[in-house]
């Protein structure tokens, strides 16, 4: 038995969000439309799982708020 874990991710920012998982592997390519991604994960323990998953997770959170900060901060330097 495995488990398996799947992330279907839509951002307008899809490509540089799947760049911050290059080095982690179990992801599917942007797609033309709609700026999205898969995120798979499988597993034969669950605690391996939720381990890699966490990690995954850690990894999106930490683009999408680098990216975040680079709109902040050149909204302000267009002030």
């Amino acid at each position: 038995m495995t488990w398996q874990a799947v992330l279907r991710v839509r951002h307008l920012q899809a490509e540089a969000l799947l760049s911050s998982l290059i080095t982690e592997g179990g992801y599917s390519s942007p797609q033309e439309e709609g700026g999205s991604f898969e995120v798979s994960l499988q597993e034969i323990s669950a605690k391996n799982l939720r381990a890699f998953w966490n990690t995954k997770l850690r990894s999106l959170e930490a683009a999408e708020g680098a990216l975040n900060a680079l709109v902040s901060l050149s909204a302000v330097e267009s002030l």
